[in-house]
């Protein structure tokens, strides 16, 4: 397989099928399976592997955010995951993700009060990182 995004080849090893919580290796896969690729953070959301021709995609369209906040970690010995699960989330379009160049802490980019809530809890939940919210000069 090519890996698009860095223009290499990429091995599988031991790809799997989920169903709820059982793991099945996966030999062959159609559009619509849902395939898990262990891998090293080489891949990332919306990268393309590939056969055939360099496939590209658009990805997520981004809206222009009405809310801005500064994003306040309650533990600072949690910084790099912080910066890790941003990135992660971002990448995924739950928030769209700016970092001030004069290293101030990061501001998070949303369309509705409901994206802090789902960011918050998800930073909390499977990346353990609590933080809190402030308002920005910004808005």
């Amino acid at each position: 397989l090519k890996h698009v995004r860095i223009g290499k080849q990429f091995a599988l090893h031991t790809p799997q099928f989920f169903f709820a919580r059982d793991r099945q290796l996966a030999e062959e896969a159609f559009a619509g399976d849902v395939v898990g690729i262990p891998n090293h953070g080489t891949l990332r959301i919306g990268d393309t592997l590939t056969e055939c021709e360099d496939l590209r995609f658009t990805g997520v369209p981004y809206f222009a955010p009405e809310i801005l906040r500064r994003v306040r970690l309650d533990d600072a010995m949690k910084a790099k995951k912080l910066r890790q699960a941003l990135t992660e989330l971002a990448e995924e379009g739950v928030v769209q993700l700016f970092r001030p160049q004069d290293g101030a802490p990061p501001i998070v980019g949303v369309v509705g009060t409901l994206q802090l809530d789902v960011l918050q809890a998800r930073l909390k939940g499977e990346y353990g990182v609590a933080i809190g919210f402030e308002s920005t000069p910004y808005n």
